[in-house]
């Protein structure tokens, strides 16, 4: 009974800390995709190169996020698939056990889902980013296009008024 017990806690230690690598991960990217997006918008670069390069930049955040994600999910399906079968080929059949794995499980089950709720607002957050961007971009090429016709205008407008003959008052 004791090599069970031992045996039980060492297997939620185990899930645990999966879980908590999970997390970690999860975190570290996170960091990571921060400063993709700093990038992004803070670093000025070559016109024509950057806003290309910027757009590929969200592209490649957004499919960085979903691998990240599917291989934290993945790896603590696995653990957890693993510590289940290891679980069944024990002998489980003291009852106060049973009780005490369950609320363990259950715990661990509450902390997977967490990270996975926490995993889909990023990638929301990830996706609304991307689309706020395309938006800025929009606007900034809408702008620079007004900018350019006002300009084109003012020159004519100077070309116009040199051209005309000059008068003294006296």
């Amino acid at each position: 009974l004791s090599k069970s017990v031992a045996g039980n806690a060492q297997q939620s230690k185990y899930l645990l800390n999966v879980i908590n690598d999970g997390f970690l991960k999860e975190l570290r990217g996170r960091t990571n995709d921060l400063r993709t997006v700093n990038n992004v918008y803070y670093e000025e670069e070559e016109e024509a190169e950057s806003a290309q390069d910027e757009a590929a930049n969200f592209g490649g955040l957004q499919q960085v996020v979903g691998v990240r994600h599917e291989e934290i999910s993945n790896g603590i399906k696995t653990s957890q698939q693993e510590q289940q079968s290891e679980q069944e080929q024990k002998d489980t059949a003291d009852e106060d056990q049973s009780a005490e794995n369950s609320g363990t499980v259950q715990k661990i089950n509450e902390l997977y889902d967490a990270l996975l709720a926490t995993n889909g607002d990023w990638k929301e957050l990830m996706v609304t980013s991307s689309d706020m961007f395309d938006e800025s971009q929009s606007a900034k090429k809408s702008l620079v296009q007004e900018i350019s016709s006002k300009y084109s205008k003012l020159q004519e407008l100077m070309v116009k008024i040199e051209k005309l003959p000059s008068t003294v008052i006296a």
